[in-house]
């Protein structure tokens, strides 16, 4: 967070930081620390830019993935990539409750954010690092962007404006 033009660290102990999501209102900040198998929830001081540890609200058993890439959408849940997962799962974070699961043809999922011209279109995106010639053969569309059309919107991306 930039104080005066000074960077400031917010969180440590962390491992692979990934997945990132605010609420509409920026008084919530969601985060996913990969190897953690975990989504927390932080309460968000968008004036002073502090995050304060609200809850671990998501757990993911290993056996599922590995939670990496995360958007949120208007209704506020959560849409988490997983690695190792085959599939995009949404997750109410105020209940914890699995809502849907949208299952690849790839296993490594990295990220996924809504775009499209009404913003109800889910775009996903995969690897290829880290899976064997045999994986390969077995999974040929690894690596590929894919587009899935959803019930929900997304929410307009933030644009980041240089404050300095």
């Amino acid at each position: 967070m930039l104080e005066g033009n000074i960077l400031s660290k917010k969180l440590d102990g962390l491992t692979i930081s990934n997945g990132m999501a605010w609420t509409a209102d920026n008084s919530r900040f969601y985060f996913i620390d990969t190897p953690k198998q975990r989504i927390d929830a932080f309460i968000f001081d968008a004036e002073k830019g502090d995050v304060t540890f609200e809850q671990t609200v998501i757990h993911i058993p290993a056996e599922e993935g590995h939670p990496d890439g995360m958007c949120i959408d208007a209704e506020g849940m959560l849409w988490v990539a997983l690695w190792g997962g085959f599939a995009v799962k949404r997750f109410n974070p105020f209940t914890g409750a699995l809502l849907a699961t949208i299952e690849l043809p790839v296993p490594n999922i990295t990220s996924c954010t809504f775009g499209g011209e009404n913003l109800d279109q889910l775009f996903i995106t995969s690897a290829r690092s880290m899976l064997t010639d045999k994986q390969l053969a077995q999974y040929p569309l690894s690596g590929n962007s894919f587009i899935c059309a959803t019930d929900v919107k997304g929410v307009e991306p933030f644009y980041y404006k240089k404050a300095f």
